[in-house]
Parts: C-alpha cells; structure tokens; sequence
C-alpha cells in the first residue's frame, strides 16, 4: 500500500470568514480558487481529497466532496474530528490536514508528515514553524488512532488543537527540517483578509 493509500486529505473549510468579509475559500489567488489551489496540491500526495464544512455542502462550481462537522461550532478541532471519521468509514490509516487559506503549502511537506505517521508511533505528526504557538496543528498528519481521544476532548469542550497535540504525544517535525522544504513563514502563511490575498499576489509567483 502507497502512502497516498494510507491517508485521506481534508482541507479545513468551516470557517465564517469573518476578517475575510467574503467567502474566501473560493477567492481567486493567482487565477484559482484559493480551495481549488490547497486540494490541487494536497491531491499531489493522496489519492482522495475532501473539503470539511460546516454543513457538510459542498461549494458552489468547486469540483471537491465535502463532508460536515459532526461538532458544530466547535472550531478546527471539529473539522479535524471528522476528517478522521471519514478516514475510518474508508479504512484509511489517518487524515492529512490542511486549512484551505493556505496557498503555499508545500507537496514535499505533506508527503514527509505521512511517511513519518507511516513509520513512526505516534498517532500525530504536526510540523514545527515560526508562527506564535510554535507548532501548525492545522498542516498535519492525524492517525485514526487519536479519533477516541479527539472525541473526548470536543465532548468535554476542549477545543484547542494545540492542546491535543500535546496530550497525543505528536511527534514534531522540527524547524530545521521543515526548512528543507521552503521557508516556514512562507508555507504557513494564511490568508486572512483580502489585504493578505492582495499581497500574497504581488510577493510571489505560484505554479
């Protein structure tokens, strides 16, 4: 069984898009649908990809499955819950997250997050960056094995993906590898308001 055979890839697609004042998901970055861009890249590393909503809808003129959140309202932990559920109905080993604001996200990168959740025990693999928390819990690899403890954590109201990736154990990625894949602050740059979009255009060029 190939990698791409052991997890599913979700793109995290709940949010309200609040800061955004638009539904971003679907805002063009370069030409594309920045949703369409994340899948596109995500589709490079496993064989089937979905979009988790709210709703479970999917998105208008976006050619992408969606399944809903079983948790509403509970944040990305909810969307990361039922990606796993999903990749348990399939008989996959795990989910590769990723959150749909990210146009930089790298290939190689997702492909060494599941080839450590392959080899490794831990029933998480996050990678580290130079972000606030230190860690992308939102860019990761979720066995289904943390599904009963995700569980418990939405059922007791702890809804902080940091937090589960401490209680998991996960297994970090360090900086230092992650910059043999680009520039950290590049990868997990997230779009969060038109102006961000705007200027993510003009910065860069994207295949």
């Amino acid at each position: 069984m190939s990698s791409a055979d052991t997890a599913v890839g979700a793109i995290l697609a709940g949010g309200r898009s609040t800061r955004f004042g638009a539904d971003k998901r679907v805002a063009s970055f370069h030409g594309e649908p920045l949703v369409e861009r994340v899948a596109r890249v995500l589709g490079s590393v496993v064989n089937r990809v979905v979009l988790v909503t709210a709703d479970g809808v999917a998105l208008s003129g976006i050619a992408i499955p969606a399944i809903a959140d079983e948790y509403p309202s509970a944040g990305p932990l909810a969307g990361i819950h039922a990606a796993l559920s999903y990749a348990l109905a399939l008989g996959s080993r795990g989910a590769l997250i990723v959150g749909c604001d990210m146009p930089f996200i790298s290939a190689g990168l997702l492909q060494e997050l599941i080839r450590r959740g392959n080899e490794g025990r831990s029933p998480a693999v996050a990678p580290q960056s130079e972000g606030r928390r230190g860690l992308e819990p939102l860019c990761a690899w979720y066995s289904c094995a943390a599904f009963p403890p995700i569980e418990a954590a939405l059922s007791s109201g702890q809804l902080s993906p940091h937090l589960l990736l401490a209680a998991l154990g996960a297994d970090i990625l360090p900086l230092d590898n992650v910059r043999n894949f680009g520039d950290p602050a590049v990868i997990f740059r997230n779009l969060n308001t038109p102006d961000d979009l705007a200027e993510a255009e003009r910065t860069s060029s994207i295949g």
